[in-house]
């Protein structure tokens, strides 16, 4: 969030995290943890804003998976 935020950047602000985090419905909201809010809602802000589309987000996440699979071993 620092990154996405800093005046060099200005990719998200906080009132379109706060408000994507408002978005998520009770549901999902009473079911996340304080930080897994804060990503679903920077995800989703990225994913509108065109700054990362699906495969790209998909892709990175396997790379993620696999790096932590290689750890476990």
């Amino acid at each position: 969030m620092v990154l996405l935020g800093s005046q060099e950047r200005r990719v998200i602000t906080v009132d379109e995290l706060r408000r994507g985090i408002e978005q998520l419905g009770a549901e999902a909201y009473d079911a996340m943890s304080y930080y897994e809010r804060w990503i679903a809602s920077m995800t989703n802000t990225l994913l509108n804003k065109g700054v990362i589309d699906s495969d790209e987000l998909g892709r990175r996440m396997a790379e993620v998976e696999a790096r932590g699979e290689e750890g476990a071993g």
